[in-house]
């Protein structure tokens, strides 16, 4: 998973920076820049082309029709429902343990991008109205988030323990440090406390994700793994969709302290709730299953 989540930081520094580099020429007319817009459709066809042509296909086609059978009496909410992710598990009815754990992973894991990507999205707002950055300086400033995420990455996530409780205190390292992150950006009034709000955001990006991600999976049944890490992932692409609606909304309506302000507050909650699910963590399924053939 941190191999991944560098991956995503490799994303973070190229992109941004194509972006602001692309906004600087070629302007259609004085308010809008096209170029950035187009090249991101194409590398997403590009990106779907190559996944369809050569990731191979792993489930063969009777279990497939199997799968699609025994799927059809399930809404489409079922998949995406952040509150319980286990509703079509029936080998999960028996460790009702693991089944709440589930179910509050993906909770935390839905409130955290749910905020995070709220405020995000209104970062590059912000910081034009406070410091009048253009798209170079926006693209310079995403540019030092994603060096950040990778090193952090590359440094330390990669090399924790793959454990239950090293994944979960990274985790819990970068739900707390999120907090302070968009405080310091509701207040900054200068570049320092900006840039210190960024290096806090830039741990959170570069822990929550990949360490919840990874926690999440141990706690799945091996034969469902797959399906379960799908609906997990699902629940994310959710609060990625409202989160920038939500933030959008509060920060025209608020302003930037106010709305990062209530913004830090409300991820409080899918900290604490970690918090009290750490304390209360119980076997994985894999160490269960060791114990019963003991």
């Amino acid at each position: 998973m941190a191999l991944v989540g560098a991956c995503f930081s490799l994303a973070f520094i190229a992109g941004p920076s194509i972006g602001a580099c692309l906004s600087l020429h070629g302007r259609d007319n004085d308010q809008f820049n096209s170029r950035p817009a187009y090249l991101a459709i194409t590398l997403t066809i590009l990106e779907a082309l190559i996944l369809l042509i050569f990731l191979p296909e792993t489930l063969k086609n009777n279990e497939k029709r199997k799968n699609k059978t025994s799927k059809q009496k399930y809404s489409l909410w079922t998949f995406i429902n952040p509150f319980s992710t286990t509703n079509n598990s029936k080998k999960l009815e028996d460790i009702p343990s693991n089944k709440f754990l589930l179910n509050s992973i993906s909770l935390i894991y839905f409130l955290f991008l749910l905020f995070f990507s709220a405020l995000e999205f209104t970062l590059g707002f912000l910081t034009h109205i406070r410091f009048y950055y253009d798209s170079r300086q926006q693209g310079k400033l995403y540019l030092i988030s994603g060096i950040c995420m990778l090193l952090i990455q590359g440094v330390f996530v990669r090399r924790s323990p793959s454990t239950s409780k090293a994944q979960s205190k990274c985790a819990l390292f970068g739900l707390i440090a999120i907090v302070p992150a968009y405080l310091f950006m509701a207040i900054a009034n200068s570049e320092f406390l900006l840039y210190t709000g960024l290096l806090f955001y830039s741990i959170s990006s570069a822990t929550v994700v990949p360490s919840l991600t990874a926690l999440f999976s141990r706690y799945c049944e091996q034969t469902q793994r797959g399906a379960f890490l799908g609906i997990f992932r699902s629940v994310g692409a959710l609060s990625r969709a409202f989160g920038p609606l939500l933030g959008s909304t509060l920060f025209w309506m608020f302003g930037p302290t106010l709305s990062y302000s209530f913004g830090a507050i409300c991820l409080l909650i899918p900290m604490f709730m970690f918090i009290k699910l750490r304390n209360n963590q119980k076997w994985t399924i894999e160490e269960i299953q060791n114990i019963k053939n003991k």
